[in-house]
């Protein structure tokens, strides 16, 4: 991850009806979220801004 964040809001991808990247790009984050590589990367931040998450 970068040490800072270049942008600091939520991203969002727009994909054109039928598109081959959505289902592909879908697959991708869902795997990263099924894997729990999400959660570890707001742990992380929250951990390095001081913060504490339950659950």
């Amino acid at each position: 991850m970068l040490p800072n964040q270049l942008y600091p809001a939520h991203l969002c991808w727009y994909f054109r009806k039928h598109s081959p990247w959505k289902h592909k790009i879908d697959r991708g984050l869902g795997s990263m979220v099924e894997a729990g590589l999400v959660r570890q990367w707001i742990q992380v931040r929250d951990k390095q801004k001081g913060r504490q998450i339950n659950g």
